[in-house]
């Protein structure tokens, strides 16, 4: 099976959440744990209540979701 390098699959799930609730995906190749650390910690120092899920989880599958 081929490896589909789009993020279409994303965007069909994403609008369902649209008017939902607010988020940030965030993609790419090297950082996203750095990016999304950062953007957890702007958020909440800001007032804003944030959650977060990374994939893979590094231990246990609960290391992935921070709530």
């Amino acid at each position: 099976m081929p490896i589909e390098y789009s993020l279409e699959r994303i965007r069909r799930v994403a609008k369902h959440f649209v008017h939902a609730l607010p988020y940030i995906h965030v993609t790419g190749t090297h950082g996203k744990g750095s990016t999304v650390a950062l953007l957890v910690a702007a958020l909440r120092a800001n007032g804003v209540r944030v959650g977060s899920f990374t994939s893979p989880h590094l231990c246990h599958p609960r290391d992935a979701i921070q709530v």
